[in-house]
């Protein structure tokens, strides 16, 4: 923060989005395996075989997990898709939503020098608030609306609808219209990703083998996608950022429709 003067708010946004505590979890975790393993590998065994006894006690369903699921590269490739394309347009709507209302006050002024134009008031504070809330919503619906669908239609829809609403604010940037659109947007972000964690946390999904590192690598590219979201919204018109992530949508229709095993 006692850089922001100096960066501008494009390069601090940037620089606060990376997501520098990956790196050294990776390490951390590899290099205290590595020696754990040098130093004493009999304890290691004794103690893996110790938690494998408690956990099959605690969850006697655990021994039907598979070590190795078939196509498993394909899995995580497709589920790392989903999740950099889904982080991508959630969380640049945190930035899209207020550069949007800004350029409703610039048009209708018609100043970009004008401080009330190019500054958020009033009640759009409240279109912000209500975003915000509808990915809440989003994300609690997950576990309570009925599974009409297998998994990859119900995505591929929602993805569809997503790109149709940045599709309609590109063209049409009226506060009603970016309301509507960023709600229903935003709630559909929060169903699809809670979804997605489900899935890949879920030890049967990528096998217990492959757990960790698949786990590790959709979360890697989701951030990636948020940072690439970020960067799209700060450093692009409104015009370009909807138009790219309307196209984001696109791809993610036919990324989703692609699980076709659940």
């Amino acid at each position: 923060y006692l850089l922001l003067d100096k960066q501008g708010w494009r390069v601090f946004l940037i620089s606060a989005s990376i997501p520098i505590f990956i790196p050294p979890m990776i390490l951390l975790v590899i290099v205290l395996v590595r020696e754990s393993m040098s130093n004493d590998s009999s304890n290691m065994e004794q103690m893996e075989e110790m938690e494998e006894v408690d956990s099959l006690a605690d969850n006697p369903d655990r021994k039907d997990i598979p070590e190795i699921v078939p196509d498993v590269k394909k899995r995580i490739f497709r589920v790392s898709m989903c999740m950099f394309l889904n982080m991508f347009q959630g969380y640049g709507t945190i930035i899209l939503v207020p550069t949007l209302l800004r350029q409703v006050n610039i048009n209708e002024t018609g100043n970009k020098e004008d401080c009330a134009a190019t500054t958020i008031h009033g009640a759009q504070y409240l279109i912000i608030a209500l975003v915000g809330v509808a990915n809440v919503g989003g994300r609690l619906m997950s576990f309570f609306l009925p599974k009409f669908a297998p998994f990859n239609i119900r995505h591929g829809i929602t993805a569809a609808f997503g790109a149709v609403c940045y599709g309609v604010v590109s063209f049409n940037q009226r506060t009603a219209t970016i309301t509507i659109t960023m709600v229903i947007v935003k709630f559909f972000y929060g169903y699809n990703l809670t979804e997605l964690f489900v899935k890949f946390i879920d030890p049967s999904f990528f096998g217990t083998k492959m757990h960790a590192r698949g786990a590790s690598i959709c979360t890697g590219t989701g951030n990636a996608g948020v940072l690439a979201g970020v960067v799209l919204v700060a450093f692009t018109p409104t015009t370009v950022a909807t138009g790219v992530t309307c196209f984001v949508c696109v791809i993610q229709v036919f990324v989703c429709l692609s699980f076709t095993e659940f």
